[in-house]
């Protein structure tokens, strides 16, 4: 091939080989997002390092996610979800829609990097993460008495 000729050229075709077989390769992360055993509806999965960079996914109606393209290393992982009045888009012909789905309130600690509970050792390829999620009441409502 004429490409593989030049001195340069030489190089792409190892490299490139090595990218594919995943040596130093992005991570992809899915799994279902569950609320006292039930399917969450919507919402979006945060995958964040420890410089605060983050990588997210949305949570279809079987509660499922997909976060891709995230290099190896160790992440904290939210969960949050929003209502329509709360980042909703608009769309004349099917009116007011949020694009994550089906809003369904969540303990505010899984949104919370310091108190959500989930980290990860993300890999090169493709891993499985559920994130069972659990109803508590928050803590910023104060016990009857």
């Amino acid at each position: 091939m004429k490409c593989f000729r030049s001195r340069s050229g030489r190089w792409i075709a190892p490299v490139a080989a090595l990218f594919l077989v995943g040596c130093g390769g992005t991570g992809t992360l899915t799994g279902k997002v569950t609320l006292d055993g039930k399917a969450l509806p919507g919402g979006l999965v945060n995958v964040f390092d420890k410089d605060g960079n983050a990588f997210s996914g949305t949570i279809d109606k079987s509660g499922n996610y997909l976060v891709a393209n995230i290099p190896p290393g160790t992440y904290t992982v939210t969960v949050v979800t929003a209502s329509k009045g709360g980042g909703s888009i608009r769309n004349p012909d099917a009116g007011a829609q949020n694009p994550y789905g089906d809003y369904v309130k969540i303990p505010l600690k899984y949104g919370d990097k310091a108190k959500s509970g989930f980290t990860v050792e993300v890999k090169s390829g493709k891993q499985d993460f559920p994130l069972p999620l659990k109803d508590e009441p928050d803590e910023a409502t104060p016990a009857k008495q």
